[in-house]
């Protein structure tokens, strides 16, 4: 199934936790690959936007990488990273 590349906004709709997607901020211009990440390490679970620094891979399934969390992210547009191209038969 192929799914329409289009960013949404963060207010519409949220992508789930840790996954890999490309995410914006209007405000800035800046585009990154990133996803919502929790942190549980107080008593209360809280999430925050986080970058991948380049570091992320296809599993096979789905994108998945070591997200860097930092409350100073502030994404305002998410998209779903692509499907990687069909494997050619020999």
């Amino acid at each position: 199934m192929q799914r329409t590349m289009n960013w949404i906004p963060i207010e519409q709709e949220l992508p789930e936790i840790d996954q890999i997607v490309w995410l914006y901020n209007a405000n800035t211009y800046i585009p990154w690959i990133g996803g919502r990440a929790e942190d549980d390490s107080g008593d209360d679970i809280v999430w925050y936007w986080g970058n991948t620094y380049g570091s992320f891979w296809h599993n096979g399934v789905y994108w998945s990488g070591d997200i860097e969390i930092d409350q100073f992210y502030q994404p305002t547009h998410w998209m779903p990273l692509p499907e990687l191209p069909a494997k050619e038969e020999a």
